[in-house]
């Protein structure tokens, strides 16, 4: 499943919207224009919005 665009960043966690079937714990990759995949982990879940920590660091993620 890919979804684009982040809701929130906040230090290492970001915050998706409209996941469909999050799993808690679930590995995922995020990927950003020109630049390297970050990995991170489904760490709470709230309906269809999720919180994932970034391993790597969010310096070169965007909203967008």
């Amino acid at each position: 499943m890919e979804y684009l665009g982040l809701n929130e960043i906040n230090g290492s966690l970001v915050t998706l919207e409209g996941v469909e079937n999050p799993v808690y714990e679930e590995i995922v990759k995020l990927k950003s224009r020109g630049r390297a995949d970050k990995t991170g982990r489904v760490a709470r879940i709230d309906g269809d919005r999720v919180v994932i920590q970034v391993f790597q660091g969010t310096e070169d993620l965007s909203l967008k």
